[in-house]
């Protein structure tokens, strides 16, 4: 069970990473498809288009948000 689970992770981030090449965008596709599966697939295309971060911390910040959102909706759902 837990290897169907990771093989669909690295499967996810994948195809983000696929999916982020079309918008010049491969590390933040590849990024949301790891944390967020297809819904980090739609994600990435209302993400502002041409706009780097900065520094890493935006990103960081980033990837806590949504990890902390996931933890919110899991606790939500039980």
């Amino acid at each position: 069970m837990w290897f169907y689970w990771l093989v669909s992770i690295v499967v996810c981030a994948g195809i983000g990473g696929l999916l982020g090449s079309l918008v010049d965008q491969t590390r933040n596709g590849a990024v949301l498809g790891l944390l967020l599966g297809p819904i980090g697939w739609i994600v990435l295309f209302f993400l502002p288009k041409g706009q780097k971060p900065k520094n890493i911390g935006y990103l960081v910040v980033m990837i806590l948000a949504i990890i902390v959102g996931l933890l919110v909706i899991n606790a939500l759902v039980r």
